[in-house]
Protein backbone atom coordinates (compact mmCIF):
# COMPACT_ATOMS: atom_id res chain seq x y z
CA UNK A 1 0.00 0.00 0.00
CA UNK A 2 2.77 2.57 0.75
CA UNK A 3 4.28 1.90 -2.70
CA UNK A 4 0.88 2.40 -4.30
CA UNK A 5 0.38 5.68 -2.43
CA UNK A 6 3.66 7.09 -3.77
CA UNK A 7 2.15 6.91 -7.28
CA UNK A 8 -0.33 9.55 -6.16
CA UNK A 9 2.39 12.23 -6.15
CA UNK A 10 2.89 12.34 -9.95
CA UNK A 11 -0.85 11.78 -10.47
CA UNK A 12 -1.47 14.78 -8.24
CA UNK A 13 0.90 16.89 -10.34
CA UNK A 14 -1.14 16.17 -13.47
CA UNK A 15 -4.48 16.67 -11.72
CA UNK A 16 -3.40 19.97 -10.19
CA UNK A 17 -2.02 21.21 -13.51
CA UNK A 18 -5.10 20.37 -15.57
CA UNK A 19 -7.52 21.44 -12.84
CA UNK A 20 -6.07 24.91 -12.39
CA UNK A 21 -5.41 25.38 -16.11
CA UNK A 22 -9.07 24.77 -16.88
CA UNK A 23 -10.33 26.51 -13.76
CA UNK A 24 -12.29 23.42 -12.69
CA UNK A 25 -10.44 22.38 -9.51
CA UNK A 26 -9.40 18.84 -10.54
CA UNK A 27 -12.29 16.96 -8.92
CA UNK A 28 -13.54 15.69 -12.27
CA UNK A 29 -10.31 13.71 -12.54
CA UNK A 30 -9.94 12.68 -8.89
CA UNK A 31 -13.39 11.14 -8.27
CA UNK A 32 -13.37 8.69 -11.22
CA UNK A 33 -9.77 7.75 -10.43
CA UNK A 34 -10.68 6.82 -6.85
CA UNK A 35 -13.93 5.04 -7.79
CA UNK A 36 -12.10 2.95 -10.38
CA UNK A 37 -9.04 2.22 -8.22
CA UNK A 38 -10.70 -0.58 -6.26
CA UNK A 39 -8.44 -1.58 -3.36
CA UNK A 40 -5.26 -0.25 -4.97
CA UNK A 41 -5.07 2.93 -2.85
CA UNK A 42 -7.44 1.83 -0.06
CA UNK A 43 -8.01 -1.72 1.14
CA UNK A 44 -11.78 -1.32 1.42
CA UNK A 45 -12.09 0.61 -1.85
CA UNK A 46 -13.86 3.95 -2.22
CA UNK A 47 -17.57 4.47 -1.71
CA UNK A 48 -19.11 7.54 -3.39
CA UNK A 49 -19.09 9.36 -0.04
CA UNK A 50 -15.42 8.54 0.58
CA UNK A 51 -14.34 9.34 -2.99
CA UNK A 52 -16.11 12.70 -3.11
CA UNK A 53 -15.05 13.65 0.41
CA UNK A 54 -11.40 12.89 -0.38
CA UNK A 55 -11.71 14.71 -3.69
CA UNK A 56 -13.14 17.83 -2.06
CA UNK A 57 -10.16 17.98 0.32
CA UNK A 58 -7.84 17.83 -2.68
CA UNK A 59 -9.86 20.48 -4.52
CA UNK A 60 -9.31 22.73 -1.49
CA UNK A 61 -5.55 22.18 -1.94
CA UNK A 62 -5.74 22.91 -5.67
CA UNK A 63 -7.75 26.09 -5.29
CA UNK A 64 -5.68 27.34 -2.37
CA UNK A 65 -2.50 26.89 -4.39
CA UNK A 66 -4.01 28.44 -7.53
CA UNK A 67 -5.32 31.39 -5.51
CA UNK A 68 -1.81 32.42 -4.51
CA UNK A 69 -1.09 33.05 -8.19
CA UNK A 70 -4.40 34.82 -8.73
CA UNK A 71 -3.85 37.05 -5.71
CA UNK A 72 -0.30 37.95 -6.74
CA UNK A 73 -1.35 38.72 -10.31
CA UNK A 74 -4.41 40.72 -9.14
CA UNK A 75 -6.66 38.64 -11.38
CA UNK A 76 -9.48 38.02 -8.89
CA UNK A 77 -12.73 39.99 -8.77
CA UNK A 78 -13.12 39.67 -5.00
CA UNK A 79 -16.57 41.23 -4.65
CA UNK A 80 -18.12 39.00 -7.30
CA UNK A 81 -16.26 35.94 -6.03
CA UNK A 82 -17.24 36.50 -2.39
CA UNK A 83 -20.95 36.91 -3.19
CA UNK A 84 -20.95 33.85 -5.44
CA UNK A 85 -19.19 31.84 -2.73
CA UNK A 86 -21.77 32.80 -0.11
CA UNK A 87 -24.61 31.81 -2.44
CA UNK A 88 -23.00 28.42 -3.07
CA UNK A 89 -22.70 27.39 0.59
CA UNK A 90 -26.33 26.24 1.20
CA UNK A 91 -26.15 24.13 -1.94
CA UNK A 92 -22.87 22.60 -0.76
CA UNK A 93 -24.54 21.33 2.43
CA UNK A 94 -27.46 19.99 0.40
CA UNK A 95 -25.20 18.03 -1.93
CA UNK A 96 -23.45 16.25 0.94
CA UNK A 97 -26.84 15.34 2.43
CA UNK A 98 -28.21 13.91 -0.83
CA UNK A 99 -25.18 11.74 -1.57
CA UNK A 100 -25.96 9.67 1.53
CA UNK A 101 -29.37 8.74 0.09
CA UNK A 102 -28.25 7.51 -3.35
CA UNK A 103 -27.28 3.81 -3.77
CA UNK A 104 -23.63 3.40 -4.79
CA UNK A 105 -24.28 1.82 -8.21
CA UNK A 106 -26.90 4.43 -9.09
CA UNK A 107 -24.52 7.19 -8.04
CA UNK A 108 -21.70 5.84 -10.22
CA UNK A 109 -24.03 5.62 -13.23
CA UNK A 110 -25.31 9.18 -12.73
CA UNK A 111 -21.77 10.48 -12.21
CA UNK A 112 -20.53 8.74 -15.37
CA UNK A 113 -23.28 10.44 -17.40
CA UNK A 114 -22.47 13.79 -15.81
CA UNK A 115 -18.77 13.27 -16.51
CA UNK A 116 -19.45 12.42 -20.15
CA UNK A 117 -21.49 15.60 -20.63
CA UNK A 118 -18.64 17.60 -19.12
CA UNK A 119 -16.22 15.87 -21.51
CA UNK A 120 -18.36 16.83 -24.50
CA UNK A 121 -18.50 20.41 -23.26
CA UNK A 122 -14.73 20.61 -22.90
CA UNK A 123 -14.02 19.06 -26.28
CA UNK A 124 -16.52 20.86 -28.48
CA UNK A 125 -17.15 24.33 -27.07
CA UNK A 126 -15.07 27.48 -27.03
CA UNK A 127 -15.09 30.32 -24.55
CA UNK A 128 -14.85 33.74 -26.06
CA UNK A 129 -15.14 36.81 -23.84
CA UNK A 130 -16.96 39.79 -25.24
CA UNK A 131 -20.06 41.83 -24.57
CA UNK A 132 -22.10 40.46 -21.64
CA UNK A 133 -25.29 38.63 -22.54
CA UNK A 134 -27.18 40.21 -19.63
CA UNK A 135 -26.70 43.83 -18.61
CA UNK A 136 -25.45 44.13 -15.06
CA UNK A 137 -23.34 46.21 -12.72
CA UNK A 138 -20.13 47.39 -14.43
CA UNK A 139 -16.94 45.98 -12.96
CA UNK A 140 -13.33 46.99 -13.58
CA UNK A 141 -10.16 45.11 -12.75
CA UNK A 142 -6.51 46.05 -13.19
CA UNK A 143 -3.96 43.27 -13.23
CA UNK A 144 -0.45 43.57 -11.83
CA UNK A 145 0.75 43.73 -15.43
CA UNK A 146 -1.24 46.95 -15.88
CA UNK A 147 -3.93 45.44 -18.13
CA UNK A 148 -7.41 46.86 -17.56
CA UNK A 149 -10.55 44.75 -17.95
CA UNK A 150 -14.19 45.86 -17.99
CA UNK A 151 -17.20 43.57 -17.77
CA UNK A 152 -20.69 43.50 -16.29
CA UNK A 153 -22.03 41.16 -13.59
CA UNK A 154 -25.77 40.51 -13.31
CA UNK A 155 -25.72 39.51 -9.67
CA UNK A 156 -29.18 37.83 -9.37
CA UNK A 157 -28.28 35.45 -12.21
CA UNK A 158 -24.86 34.74 -10.71
CA UNK A 159 -26.26 34.05 -7.24
CA UNK A 160 -28.88 31.57 -8.46
CA UNK A 161 -26.34 29.72 -10.57
CA UNK A 162 -23.88 29.70 -7.66
CA UNK A 163 -26.39 27.93 -5.42
CA UNK A 164 -26.64 25.05 -7.90
CA UNK A 165 -22.87 25.09 -8.39
CA UNK A 166 -22.44 24.51 -4.66
CA UNK A 167 -24.92 21.63 -4.79
CA UNK A 168 -23.19 19.90 -7.70
CA UNK A 169 -19.77 20.54 -6.17
CA UNK A 170 -20.53 18.61 -3.00
CA UNK A 171 -22.65 15.94 -4.69
CA UNK A 172 -19.98 15.01 -7.24
CA UNK A 173 -16.84 16.04 -5.32
CA UNK A 174 -15.83 18.66 -7.88
CA UNK A 175 -14.96 22.32 -7.70
CA UNK A 176 -17.77 23.78 -9.77
CA UNK A 177 -15.52 25.70 -12.14
CA UNK A 178 -17.02 23.83 -15.10
CA UNK A 179 -20.09 26.05 -14.60
CA UNK A 180 -18.53 29.13 -13.02
CA UNK A 181 -15.99 29.83 -15.76
CA UNK A 182 -18.39 29.65 -18.76
CA UNK A 183 -20.93 31.81 -16.91
CA UNK A 184 -18.33 34.45 -16.13
CA UNK A 185 -16.92 34.43 -19.68
CA UNK A 186 -20.05 34.07 -21.80
CA UNK A 187 -22.70 35.80 -19.71
CA UNK A 188 -20.64 38.46 -17.89
CA UNK A 189 -17.95 39.02 -20.54
CA UNK A 190 -14.94 38.31 -18.29
CA UNK A 191 -11.57 37.50 -19.91
CA UNK A 192 -10.85 33.79 -19.60
CA UNK A 193 -7.89 34.04 -17.20
CA UNK A 194 -9.79 36.47 -14.94
CA UNK A 195 -12.78 34.11 -14.87
CA UNK A 196 -10.46 31.19 -14.07
CA UNK A 197 -8.81 33.05 -11.16
CA UNK A 198 -12.15 34.27 -9.77
CA UNK A 199 -13.59 30.77 -10.16
CA UNK A 200 -10.73 29.32 -8.12
CA UNK A 201 -11.49 31.87 -5.40
CA UNK A 202 -15.12 30.69 -5.28
CA UNK A 203 -14.10 27.02 -5.47
CA UNK A 204 -11.98 27.30 -2.34
CA UNK A 205 -14.94 28.24 -0.14
CA UNK A 206 -17.43 25.87 -1.78
CA UNK A 207 -15.13 22.87 -1.59
CA UNK A 208 -14.01 23.77 1.94
CA UNK A 209 -17.59 23.48 3.21
CA UNK A 210 -18.10 20.11 1.53
CA UNK A 211 -14.70 18.84 2.68
CA UNK A 212 -15.37 19.92 6.28
CA UNK A 213 -18.69 18.06 6.33
CA UNK A 214 -17.07 14.95 4.86
CA UNK A 215 -14.21 15.10 7.36
CA UNK A 216 -16.65 15.45 10.26
CA UNK A 217 -18.33 12.20 9.16
CA UNK A 218 -14.98 10.39 8.58
CA UNK A 219 -15.49 10.28 4.82
CA UNK A 220 -11.95 11.35 3.88
CA UNK A 221 -8.99 9.06 3.17
CA UNK A 222 -6.23 11.23 4.62
CA UNK A 223 -3.18 9.25 3.33
CA UNK A 224 -4.47 9.79 -0.21
CA UNK A 225 -5.03 13.49 0.51
CA UNK A 226 -1.50 13.89 1.87
CA UNK A 227 0.29 12.07 -0.95
CA UNK A 228 -1.75 13.43 -3.82
CA UNK A 229 -2.06 16.85 -2.19
CA UNK A 230 1.65 17.60 -2.56
CA UNK A 231 1.48 16.98 -6.29
CA UNK A 232 -1.82 18.85 -6.63
CA UNK A 233 -0.40 21.99 -5.01
CA UNK A 234 2.70 22.02 -7.23
CA UNK A 235 0.74 21.21 -10.38
CA UNK A 236 -1.79 23.97 -9.68
CA UNK A 237 1.01 26.52 -9.45
CA UNK A 238 2.29 25.55 -12.89
CA UNK A 239 -1.20 25.47 -14.39
CA UNK A 240 -2.11 28.97 -13.25
CA UNK A 241 1.18 30.39 -14.52
CA UNK A 242 0.80 29.00 -18.03
CA UNK A 243 -2.96 29.62 -18.33
CA UNK A 244 -2.43 32.56 -20.70
CA UNK A 245 0.29 30.88 -22.78
CA UNK A 246 -1.09 27.50 -23.87
CA UNK A 247 -3.52 26.64 -26.65
CA UNK A 248 -6.91 26.55 -24.98
CA UNK A 249 -8.31 24.39 -27.78
CA UNK A 250 -5.61 21.75 -27.35
CA UNK A 251 -5.95 21.74 -23.58
CA UNK A 252 -9.73 21.35 -23.77
CA UNK A 253 -9.50 18.46 -26.27
CA UNK A 254 -7.01 16.67 -24.04
CA UNK A 255 -9.03 17.15 -20.87
CA UNK A 256 -12.26 16.25 -22.65
CA UNK A 257 -10.72 13.02 -23.92
CA UNK A 258 -9.49 12.04 -20.45
CA UNK A 259 -12.88 12.74 -18.90
CA UNK A 260 -14.69 10.77 -21.63
CA UNK A 261 -12.50 7.72 -20.99
CA UNK A 262 -13.20 7.99 -17.26
CA UNK A 263 -16.94 8.26 -17.89
CA UNK A 264 -16.96 5.20 -20.14
CA UNK A 265 -14.92 3.17 -17.64
CA UNK A 266 -17.29 4.10 -14.80
CA UNK A 267 -20.37 3.25 -16.87
CA UNK A 268 -18.95 -0.13 -17.89
CA UNK A 269 -18.26 -0.87 -14.24
CA UNK A 270 -21.96 -0.52 -13.34
CA UNK A 271 -23.33 -2.88 -16.02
Amino acid sequence: MPDALTLLLPIGLLVGFLGSLGGVGGGFLIVPLLLLSGSFFRAAGFSPEMATGTSLCLVVCTSLSANTVGVWGKRIDYRTGALFALASLPGAFGGRFLIKLIPADSYVMVFSLFLFLVAVYFAFTRRKPGSPMIAGKPRELKERTGEHHRFEVHMPTGLVISFFVGFLSSLFGVGGGIINVPVMVLIFGMPGHIATATSQFVIFFTSFVGASEASFHSQVEWPVVLWMGVGVVLGAQVGMRVAKKVSERGMRLLLGGILALGAIALFVRTI
